[in-house]
């Protein structure tokens, strides 16, 4: 025999307006409560017409945090007026004895309620009294009595205006946590936003990946801060409506009013996620995460998460690895997409800790592949590019050495591309500024590794220094110096040696950006890095036949290396030196079209190394799902 279906969770905040509608000014208990209905109630508030009968409102109080009652009253006061009384002054008023069912009033439930109802009798009943004037059959409010309504709807929204203790809110599951980028993949669907047929299909397209279109009026909250404007998205939130908002709210602002509120109304699952919140946003320590234990699905992967990102703050790697598998196997049923991105984020890790191995590049494999083809994870899709990206091209660095096979670093080189290319497709320039160059630029690298044998290779290098044009629009000194220093570098070099029917152009404006990194590199805080750019810069003067200027660079280049003790790239500029003498006994046609006034004035070009020195790949950061921002990125350097 199947088991009984579950009762739905009580409602905690119970009004009631009791009294008969066909008689006058009796009615203003159930009139008052479709007035609140029109205007809209709280969430954790259920309004009912409790009419006459008393034994229903008994029973409907059961379970409740607290109950309002409004009904009309005849004390001989002015009409309208209005009283607020506590529910325990009237609980011992009416004598019960004799009272048959149909003679049973709100007043006689209050005082056999404790009796009645036991523990499930509510902490907290509040009694709002309109006096009345008339209560004629089928007469109309009388207009005081309508005035003391007016007045009265105030006073119980009031009442019942979520303030932290009086309404707990049961989070609604599936929650699509960690689906949509920040700040929104930390945003709860209220229950409210899902009560309808159109919240109901938004949720399950976002636990498939998918975006609502359109988007459903109560998820508007959702669909700005998906869209990247969280302020916008702030503003539609009321913090003090309802748990789920106050948590929507901290999760937007970072406020810590809110995040009290949260707090205080919060219970179970929402509790669990508030605390990771707090924690997230750096109002929480990592000892005060919740444990797992009575946690399930995805609000249990969530938790587990913030503890890998706990783990790596104390410097312990595998115990973040631990977590986020135990994440990954307790979101696989319940959200496979958060499953997805919880193998991509093992990755990342795996790389940071050990370097890029087939492990790796399975798990960012294995993560890429489940999440194609679905636009709400698309930025999430775009780093796991990166991360796989840069995995493939640290193999292929490593199969380059001597003794590897050469063709299978080409090879792995290709696979980078295609990853680069994947994560371009993604990323918008404006919204992802820093991802965007950084795409390009290790695009640029693979391509640069790649060797030249025939046009298409011709034209590689010429794609890659477009890309590293692209991310020097991004990367400016000013904001990134170190970043800027190396694409810099790069584009220098390449310019150097790209195929090209106007090579006195390249090289010149290669000479340019040298000129600007020996400004950010000077000798006394880098003398091997300035030692490298004088190198490549007396290169690029030699090939343009300006040997006067190219052998003082030279000179000074090799001097910085000796004292550093960097044989090998003295010998290389000894060998530069030897070049410039053979060329010095030839005629170059090249150096006659050269005006050198100009070119000892031009502006910034890229470095092209002698003594090689390829800028490492930024490894990609962990994506930031349940994760403090920032707790697991890798120095660039």
């Amino acid at each position: 025999m199947s088991a009984p279906p579950e009762s739905p969770p009580v409602v905690p905040v119970l009004v009631v307006g009791c009294g008969n509608l066909l008689r006058g000014d009796d009615a203003v208990g159930p009139l008052l409560v479709r007035h609140l209905w029109e205007r809209g109630i709280p969430d954790g508030v259920e309004l009912v017409d409790g009419g006459t009968a008393g034994m229903d409102v008994a029973f409907k109080m059961r379970g409740r945090r607290k109950v309002v009652i409004v009904d009309a009253a005849r004390t001989g006061s002015t009409p309208g007026t209005l009283f607020r009384v506590p529910g325990e002054e009237l609980e011992n008023l009416p004598p019960v004895d004799g009272i048959n069912q149909h003679a049973f009033r709100w007043d006689h439930a209050l005082a056999v309620g404790r009796w009645l109802l036991k523990d499930g009798y509510p902490p907290e009943v509040v009694v709002f009294l309109v006096e009345a004037e008339g209560t004629e059959p089928g007469a109309d409010l009388t207009p005081a009595v309508a005035a003391g309504m007016e007045r009265a709807i105030e006073l119980v929204l009031e009442e019942v205006r979520f303030r932290g203790e009086n309404i707990v809110t049961v989070l609604s599951r599936p929650q699509p946590l960690g689906v949509l980028p920040l700040p929104a993949g930390w945003l709860v669907l209220p229950a409210d936003a899902l009560a309808d047929e159109q919240g109901a299909e938004a949720r399950r397209l976002l636990m498939a990946g998918l975006l609502p279109d359109p988007w459903p009026d109560g998820l508007r909250v959702v669909e700005l801060a998906a869209s990247g404007d969280a302020e916008a998205a702030a503003a539609l939130v009321d913090p003090a409506a309802g748990p789920e908002h106050a948590y929507n709210h901290f999760v937007l602002t970072g406020e810590a009013a809110s995040l009290g509120l949260a707090r205080a109304g919060a219970t179970g699952d929402l509790a669990a996620l508030v605390t990771v919140a707090a924690y997230s946003l750096g109002q929480a320590a990592a000892a005060d995460l919740p444990e797992v234990d009575g946690l399930a699905g995805e609000v249990a992967a969530h938790v587990l998460a913030a503890r890998a990102a706990a783990r790596l703050e104390v410097g312990d790697p595998q115990g973040a690895l631990d977590a986020l598998v135990a994440a990954e196997a307790a979101a696989q049923q319940a959200s496979p997409v958060l499953a997805a991105l919880l193998l991509g984020q093992q990755a990342g890790l795996l790389q940071e800790v050990n370097g890029a191995d087939p492990d790796v590049v399975g798990a960012y494999v294995g993560a890429v592949d489940a999440l194609r083809g679905m636009p709400a994870v698309e930025l999430a899709m775009a780093e796991l590019a990166l991360g796989l990206g840069t995995a493939y091209q640290e193999l292929a660095a490593e199969g380059s050495r001597p003794g590897e096979g050469s063709q299978q670093g080409q090879d792995l080189l290709v696979e980078a591309v295609r990853c680069y290319h994947l994560a371009l497709r993604l990323l918008r320039k404006e919204r992802r500024p820093e991802r965007y160059a950084f795409a390009h630029s290790n695009l640029a690298l693979c391509y640069l590794a790649m060797p030249m044998s025939d046009a298409r290779d011709k034209l590689r290098r010429g794609v890659a220094v477009q890309s590293l044009r692209e991310a020097a629009k991004i990367y400016t000194r000013e904001e990134y110096p170190r970043e800027w220093a190396s694409v810099t570098l790069n584009l220098a070099n390449a310019l150097q040696h790209l195929p090209t029917t106007h090579p006195v152009e390249n090289l010149v404006e290669a000479v340019g950006r040298y000129e600007e990194l020996l400004e950010a590199r000077p000798a006394q805080t880098d003398p091997v890095g300035h030692a490298r750019v004088l190198a490549n810069q007396g290169t690029a003067l030699a090939h343009l036949g300006i040997h006067d200027q190219a052998r003082p660079k030279l000179d000074a280049a090799r001097e910085l290396f000796a004292a550093a003790g960097d044989t090998g790239a003295v010998a290389t500029v000894d060998a530069a030196l030897a070049d410039l003498e053979g060329i010095d006994r030839r005629d170059r046609s090249m150096t006659t079209t050269v005006d050198r006034a100009i070119v000892a004035g031009v502006p910034g070009v890229h470095e092209v190394q002698v003594v090689p020195a390829a800028p490492e790949p930024v490894l990609v950061p962990l994506a930031s799902i349940g994760l403090r921002p920032g707790a697991a990125t890798q120095d660039p350097r």
